[in-house]
């Protein structure tokens, strides 16, 4: 039950991260950046399978397994916080609050993956049904694309 709970309050805390779908070449280099960002020992393996539905770590090997339902950046935090907390607390931590502290760096980390906002929502609090006043004069916003 623990485990779902982790599950739950992930998905409520950060529902963006989940939108964020990632192709294989990606997946690598962001566990890549996050390896070098975090001195964190190098995973010894990453492999995409589709038997599996999110994604597994395995701390003995230093591994993870993407599945076909895991290509998103939500999936790629999890995983790497699991050999995060593994390695730095010398144990296997699970879903307990080592692994928890380390989920939020991961992820405060990883926001500079997620599209940026439009510049026009976040001065003037519009949604993006509403006309602005960018809309209104014609000048356009670029959104950031996802690396």
């Amino acid at each position: 039950m623990a485990q779902l709970k982790i599950y739950e309050w992930e998905d409520q805390t950060y529902p963006e991260f989940r939108k964020i779908g990632l192709c294989r070449a990606e997946i690598q280099k962001i566990f890549r950046k996050l390896i070098r960002h975090f001195k964190s020992p190098p995973l010894s393996r990453v492999s995409f399978v589709n038997y599996v539905r999110g994604g597994k770590y395995y701390s003995s090997f230093y591994s993870i397994v993407i599945g076909s339902g895991g290509y998103n950046l939500g999936t790629i935090c999890h995983e790497f916080a699991h050999h995060l907390a593994d390695t730095r607390h010398n144990k296997s931590c699970g879903h307990r609050k080592e692994f928890k502290r380390e989920l939020k760096r991961v992820y405060t980390y990883a926001k500079r993956w997620l599209p940026e906002k439009r510049l026009h929502q976040m001065q003037y609090g519009g949604t993006s049904g509403e006309q602005t006043n960018s809309e209104s004069t014609g000048l356009s916003v670029e959104k950031k694309e996802v690396v």
